[in-house]
């Protein structure tokens, strides 16, 4: 862990639940997998924490972008 995250119980959760969602559950783009993993993973946390915490459906389009390193392995230029 970072140096002073050991002393401090809170903000070693914290860094935690963050290390959770960039780097086991990754990006989470809109409509995915990830994203809703993610809904699932805070809405817990905060239903332990023992606040009312609830998921609600979204119906979209999944996003049809692609990773920054997959568009420069293609070519894509940075132009908007």
């Amino acid at each position: 862990m970072e140096a002073g995250v050991e002393g401090n119980a809170d903000l070693a959760y914290a860094a935690d639940v963050a290390e959770t969602l960039a780097g086991r559950i990754g990006p989470r783009r809109p409509c995915s997998k990830n994203e809703r993993e993610a809904a699932e993973l805070i809405a817990g946390e905060l239903t332990e924490a023992g606040l009312a915490a609830r998921l609600e459906s979204f119906q979209g389009p999944a996003t049809r972008a692609v990773d920054r390193g997959e568009a420069d392995a293609q070519g894509a230029s940075d132009q908007p």
